[in-house]
C-alpha cells in the first residue's frame, strides 16, 4: 500500500464509507486546532496570491472587475481573523466560545468590498445573497465602519483612484464630456 493518502483504490470494504470516513477528514478536524496547524498558512498564501493576481488583471488595458476579487479577499480575511481569534482564545483556556465560523467570512467580505468600493448597497447584496435576517446588524456595522475608517484613511474610492491613474479626470476637465473612443 502506498504512503500517499490519495487516491485510494475502491474496494469492498471502503465502498460504503464516504470520503470524509475513508481520508479521516471530517468537520471534527476543522474544528480541532491542534490538527487543523497549517489552516492560517493557507490563508495567508490565498491573500497574498489573490492580491498580486488581482492587481494584474487590474493593470491590464482593459482592467477586470473589483467586486468579485475584493469580495473573496475579504471572505478570506474573515476567515484568518476568526482564526486567530479561535487560537487566542484557545491560549487563555476559552473553548467553543466561536460557534460559526462562517459568519465571520461574510463579515469580511462584506467590510471588503464596502471599503474598497465605497458603496453602503454591499450590505444588501451581502443579506440578499445570505439570506438570514439575523446577520444585519452585524452586517451593516462592518460596512458602515469599513466605510467610514477608510474614508478617514483616504478619501477616494477605488474607481476614483483609477480615473486619476488613467488620467480620465483631465480629459474630463479638458473637454467637460467624453466619449468612450477617447478612453481607447
Amino acid at each position: 500500500m502506498s504512503t500517499r493518502p490519495w487516491p485510494r483504490k475502491l474496494t469492498e470494504e471502503n465502498a460504503d464509507r464516504t470520503l470524509a470516513e475513508q481520508y479521516s477528514f471530517s468537520w471534527a478536524t476543522m474544528e480541532n486546532d491542534k490538527k487543523w496547524t497549517l489552516y492560517e498558512g493557507y490563508q495567508i498564501m490565498f491573500i497574498i496570491m489573490k492580491f498580486l493576481f488581482t492587481g494584474l488583471t487590474l493593470s491590464c488595458a482593459i482592467p477586470g472587475g473589483i467586486f468579485t476579487p475584493t469580495f473573496a479577499l475579504g471572505a478570506v480575511v474573515g476567515q484568518l481573523y476568526v482564526s486567530v481569534l479561535r487560537k487566542t482564545l484557545l491560549f487563555f483556556g476559552i473553548y467553543n466560545y466561536i460557534e460559526f465560523r462562517g459568519v465571520y467570512s461574510i463579515l469580511g467580505a462584506a467590510a471588503m468590498t464596502a471599503s474598497v468600493t465605497r458603496t453602503i448597497s454591499v450590505a444588501m447584496i451581502v443579506l440578499e445573497l445570505n439570506g438570514h435576517l439575523s446577520h444585519a446588524v452585524p452586517c451593516m456595522v462592518c460596512v458602515l465602519s469599513s466605510y467610514f475608517i477608510s474614508e478617514f484613511l483616504r478619501p477616494m474610492s477605488f474607481f476614483e483612484m483609477l480615473t486619476i491613474a488613467t488620467g480620465l479626470d483631465l480629459k474630463v476637465a479638458q473637454k467637460g464630456n467624453i466619449i468612450i473612443k477617447d478612453m481607447l
